[in-house]
């Protein structure tokens, strides 16, 4: 589990929450999001159910906290189990057709990659639009 910490003020935190919120789905996410009494959980998605059965599919939680000027947000393990009964299910029903096995073994595998480089992509925009709420405040200054 990624943890990081910034010293920002709700104002810009919120600001940031919403940027990220705005590029999730521009890249095609679907957002779910919980309020919590420390902070909020976004939960995103990426795939159908086709994409879900054979291993595409992607899926995170994003655990964002505000304690006064501290903003924080870690990820969750995502749905590692989850891919790999699907993958598994999807061997038993294709089994039949032999080659698929193997599309659904390859499919699982890059599906399970996509998923390990997702919080590296989030964290990378985030650090992004901290730098440029730190250039803005500067410029008020």
């Amino acid at each position: 589990m990624n943890n990081c910490l910034f010293n920002i003020p709700l104002e810009g935190s919120s600001k940031i929450v919403e940027s990220l919120k705005s590029y999730l789905v521009f890249k095609g996410y679907i957002i779910q999001e919980f309020l919590m009494e420390d902070g909020l959980i976004l939960q995103i998605k990426k795939g159908g159910w086709f994409k879900t059965i054979i291993g595409l599919s992607v899926a995170i939680n994003i655990n964002i906290n505000q304690t006064n000027d501290c903003f924080s947000f870690s990820f969750s393990n995502g749905k590692w189990a989850n891919r790999v009964a699907a993958g598994s299910v999807s061997l038993f029903f294709l089994y039949p057709l032999l080659m698929l096995p193997l599309v659904v073994l390859i499919t699982s595998i890059v599906g399970a990659y996509r998923q390990s480089e997702l919080p590296g992509k989030i964290t990378s925009y985030i650090n992004g639009e901290i730098s440029k709420y730190y250039k803005r405040k500067r410029a008020e200054s």
